[in-house]
């Protein structure tokens, strides 16, 4: 089965885009370099972006050349999933090897990037690329009616499948296929897929039936509600599954082939047909018109 074949890994719901108000970033600082991480020498810290039950991320910048940087501290547990990589003497949470991964042999624009960490005594320190004038993909949606046009779903989702590709394709099952795991410049509609995980909103019927689901059809599954939110404004409720079963599902303001491509029977063309293209992100139109 695939599900045994892909790594994967849960969420620790750590946000990236919303920073915590300006009164708790001294404490949050200083409580970090009380850590004394050798890793952070090369990094100047000069905020906190938020918290979450596993830890706290920052943002920073790299001293040698000025690049701004998300720091992510994650407090070691016992339930952890973790794993043995070459060069490490004792196993690493599974988030750093899927990064690792997933970047492997070399990274993409539309996934995120893991500079550098380090194991510290009751915490693993993460190193990861923070990309400018950034917010997630709900945060985006909100401020613009709750779903966009066909033309910017078309950049959106050409993205968001190219990186679960190059997921699929290192054998990285990202569970996480969601709005608050796409960062998106609002600007340029560049995403990035950050944090692996798993929500239940939008797994496949197949685990609320049998509890478990294959890894690639369980991707395809998670991009075709993606795309049905973005489009929609909201997620697909029983009378939808029901249309969309009978594959008789219509909305009134997308075009007759979009809505053909969304009552196809598990979506399994997603990847091939329109407004999703196939593989390459080398022709992905720019954004930088489409909402003005």
């Amino acid at each position: 089965s695939d599900s045994f074949s892909f790594a994967t890994h849960c969420s620790d719901d750590i946000g990236w885009v919303s920073k915590l108000p300006p009164p708790s970033l001294q404490h949050h600082c200083a409580t970090l370099h009380e850590l004394q991480p050798d890793i952070l020498n090369d990094y100047d810290i000069t905020g906190l972006i938020s918290q979450g039950g596993f830890g706290m991320v920052y943002e920073g910048r790299r001293l040698k050349d000025g690049l701004e940087v998300a720091v992510k501290v994650v407090t070691k547990t016992k339930t952890m999933q973790r794993m043995k990589i070459p060069g490490s003497p004792s196993p690493v949470p599974l988030e750093i090897v899927l990064l690792l991964m997933v970047n492997c042999p070399s990274a993409v624009p539309e996934i995120i990037k893991l500079l550098d960490w380090q194991d510290i005594s009751d915490y693993y320190i993460l190193i990861l690329e923070l990309p400018s004038l950034c917010e997630d993909l709900d945060f985006f949606l909100a401020h613009r009616g709750g779903s966009v046009n066909e033309a910017v779903a078309r950049i959106l989702m050409w993205q968001i499948t190219y990186a679960s590709q190059v997921c699929c394709s290192r054998r990285v099952f990202h569970r996480d296929i969601k709005l608050g795991n796409i960062l998106i410049n609002p600007r340029s509609l560049r995403i990035k897929l950050i944090d692996f995980g798993c929500t239940r909103m939008y797994c496949p019927p197949e685990f609320w039936i049998n509890g478990s689901y294959n890894a690639k059809p369980a991707t395809v599954w998670s991009l075709g509600v993606l795309l049905f939110v973005i489009l929609c404004g909201h997620f697909p409720d029983a009378r939808d599954l029901m249309l969309i079963r009978l594959r008789i599902w219509r909305q009134k303001l997308l075009s007759p082939s979009l809505s053909h491509l969304m009552i196809r029977p598990g979506m399994e063309e997603l990847t091939e047909d329109s407004p999703i293209p196939d593989k390459t992100m080398h022709h992905c139109p720019s954004g930088a018109n489409i909402l003005e």
